[in-house]
């Protein structure tokens, strides 16, 4: 490890006044600006970037340039870039590009997530001078500190931020600080060892597992078993067989309890008319504490008897709720449950579990010829875990009847799959391109056959797509994600609510508002399909919308309003409200004119605030200017006329069978003699008599 003495900058980017700072061996004459990190990779935009020029005008002051750059990772800010599965440059005329190169792993579905940050440094000096003699000594194998200044005979401190004294050592960002004098530090950074991508014989993708304190990371396989359907059991080491019976069953335990972990598997029978059981609740234990996960009618999880709220983060148990499925991880362990409705998987770590499980999903220890075993320790071959399934059988007291259910049952060749012949299902997504990626990787046949055995014993389509679930789980598990149900014409279709969007394969959980904050959601691995908020968008408070900020306004009842958020006023249509980085605005619509009509002839805007009035009579007098003229004599008066339209209407009458009809006009209802004075052309003047409409109202019309 190199060993450099440096002065200047802590690790976090914050400046101290400085000499000269160094990072991992590169020499800043300046001082070292904040991490920045404007882009971040997704499943959509695999890429990443954090270019210079947008910034190159800003991220410096004006009599400073750059004059170097670090490039790192988030997840791994040890790991040199080159180390790193991408395809990474970083380049202090361009900045840092990784292109995603299309390797599949499990937790490399897209670029790793970097950040950049440059050196400052002043146009008048290429370099710095100093007369101290405590200067940078850098050496690649050890420290070379120059003793030639008097050691100081005061009290020694170095200048940073909290002030640390001489020969105080302290770490940040895997990085070990010791303070030498003022700005001059030790500096030595953790050594990672790198090994090499191992490929698990369990068939899944290996697991990149950082070191406890993150700072560097080493490759893990782990194990997974798999139940679904009427059910189907896929075992630690990939052997498949069927077990129908609706008692409960052990799934894992281990052999030499380490970590008190279990599980227990809740079968029932989920087709009355089809004697074959379903997998239902999931009962898990782990250091004393008990979780029931039920994917019944409803799905339902509860801690030690009380039901919980998602997300939930207690007692070692990480659960978040996806709509429709269920996603626990168990960090401590590294154990991660996922379950649907009548769909389990359950994967845990070799490091932790390996050769150390027994149960129904058999013995995670890499060898298919140990899976089959009883409960005594006997193992038996491998095309007999079908009747080694009963052994596992637990007391159940809500089962009184799976007493005398039977155990230790002899081993006798699994019955022949039934024929059946049936026309085109969803199964056929299995065999077809859709897969065809995930194929190369994983052997998916059985996965296909469980569901022609169900669509031919049950016949339901419910049950026929668990089969393409776990088929999808497995692919993503191998790091191949698989958008299929889109390929099966509605009948596996996944259901978001109201402004959720369907991801089907998603790292990383909805972040969330919690008292006005917005929390970081879980991190899935491998991924996982649901229910998530679109992007730049988080989980409401209550956990029932997405919204743009967890900012929030008190109305005036005293209800919390999200960013964004409109509303009404109880009492009047016309006011409503919004509310906007914590301020309510307030909008009152004027309506520019309100007819009088029945409240049945109103015809109201969107909002029920402003009116018109339609099918309705609308005959009122009004003013009209025109001109009268008569031997050679006129004036301009101004007269009334009736204007409007009536309600008239043409049917057919039940007591006649002849049409019926009723024709209204608009005409005058009351009038008056009014005379005018006319102008004459020769300077005389003449009275006009004429008749004056007072009102108007609907008649039948008659021309008069």
């Amino acid at each position: 490890t190199a060993t450099t003495l440096f002065s200047g900058t802590r690790e976090t980017g914050q400046p101290i006044a400085a000499l000269i700072t160094s990072v991992a061996g590169m020499f800043c004459h300046g001082i070292w600006t904040e991490w920045i990190n404007t882009n971040v990779p997704s499943l959509a935009k695999k890429n990443d970037e954090e270019l210079l020029d947008p910034i190159r005008s800003t991220i410096c002051n004006s009599s400073t340039h750059i004059t170097n750059i670090q490039c790192e990772s988030l997840k791994f800010p040890n790991l040199p870039i080159s180390e790193t599965e991408d395809n990474v440059t970083c380049d202090i005329k361009k900045g840092l590009v990784c292109n995603y190169n299309g390797r599949n792993s499990e937790d490399h579905l897209m670029c790793l997530d970097y950040r950049i940050r440059v050196c400052c440094e002043s146009r008048q000096s290429t370099a710095a001078t100093t007369k101290d003699a405590n200067y940078i000594i850098h050496s690649s194998n050890r420290t070379t500190i120059n003793t030639a200044t008097t050691p100081p005979t005061e009290e020694c401190y170095c200048n940073s931020i909290p002030r640390r004294k001489c020969n105080e050592t302290w770490r940040e960002n895997c990085t070990t600080f010791t303070c030498v004098k003022e700005e001059t530090y030790n500096i030595s950074y953790d050594s990672c060892e790198v090994s090499e991508k191992p490929v698990c014989l369990s068939g899944l993708g290996p697991v990149r597992v950082p070191s406890e304190n993150g700072c560097c990371a080493k490759w893990e396989c782990d194990c997974e078993c798999q139940v679904w359907g009427d059910p189907h059991y896929r075992t630690f080491d990939r052997l498949h067989y069927n077990f129908f019976e609706n008692c409960t069953y052990v799934l894992v335990e281990e052999i030499v309890p380490k970590y008190n972990f279990s599980v227990i598997l809740d079968n029932y029978f989920c087709l009355k008319q089809v004697p074959k059981s379903c997998p239902k609740t999931l009962i898990i234990y782990f250091k004393g504490n008990v979780l029931h996960f039920s994917t019944g009618n409803k799905i339902t999880v509860a801690v030690n008897g009380m039901p919980v709220n998602f997300p939930y983060n207690s007692l070692g148990f990480n659960i978040s709720e996806l709509v429709g499925s269920i996603y626990i991880s168990i960090s401590e362990i590294r154990t991660t449950i996922t379950g649907f409705q009548n769909n389990f998987r359950i994967r845990i770590a070799e490091i932790f579990f390996l050769n150390n499980t027994q149960g129904q999903c058999g013995s995670c220890s890499r060898n298919r010829n140990d899976e089959c075993m009883r409960r005594n320790g006997t193992i038996e071959p491998s095309d007999c875990c079908h009747k080694t399934a009963y052994d596992w059988k637990v007391d159940d007291p809500n089962k009184p009847y799976c007493k005398s259910a039977p155990t230790n049952v002899p081993c006798v060749p699994p019955p022949p799959l039934p024929e059946c012949k049936f026309g085109k299902t969803v199964c056929d997504v299995l065999t077809g391109s859709v897969l065809e990626k995930c194929k190369v990787e994983k052997e998916l046949q059985d996965y296909f056959e469980a569901c022609q055995y169900d669509h031919c014993r049950i016949n339901s389509t419910k049950i026929d797509c668990s089969s393409l679930e776990v088929a999808a789980m497995s692919c993503k598990g191998a790091g191949i994600c698989v958008d299929w149900r889109k390929f099966t014409n509605g009948s596996c279709e996944y259901a978001c609510p109201k402004d959720f969007i369907y991801k089907p394969c998603e790292l990383h959980d909805n972040n969330y508002c919690k008292n006005n904050i917005v929390m970081p959601g879980q991190i899935f691995s491998p991924a996982v399909e649901g229910c998530f908020c679109p992007n730049g968008m988080v989980l409401s408070e209550d956990k029932t919308q997405c919204v743009t900020s967890c900012t929030r306004c008190k109305d005036s009842s005293g209800n919390l309003r999200y960013d964004g958020e409109a509303w009404d006023h109880p009492n009047d249509t016309c006011v409503h409200y919004k509310c906007k980085d914590g301020t309510i605005t307030e909008t009152i619509i004027k309506c520019s004119h309100q007819p009088a009509c029945s409240e049945s002839n109103k015809k109201w805007d969107t909002v029920h605030c402003c009116f018109e009035c339609e099918n309705e009579d609308n005959c009122t007098i009004e003013s009209q200017q025109i001109m009268i003229s008569k031997d050679n004599c006129s004036a301009e008066l101004e007269v009334n006329i009736c204007h409007g339209y009536c309600n008239s209407f043409a049917k057919i009458s039940l007591y006649t069978n002849d049409m019926d009809y009723n024709c209204q006009c608009c005409q005058e209802n009351d009038v008056t003699v009014e005379i005018a004075t006319l102008h004459c052309v020769n300077g005389t003047t003449t009275n006009y008599e004429y008749t004056s409409l007072k009102s108007c109202q609907c008649n039948v019309c008659e021309i008069k």
